[in-house]
């Protein structure tokens, strides 16, 4: 479950980065 989080989060910080 906290890896699906983290990838969630990674996937937020990557759109805003772009």
């Amino acid at each position: 479950y906290l890896r699906k989080t983290l990838t969630l989060t990674f996937q937020e910080g990557v759109q805003m980065l772009k």
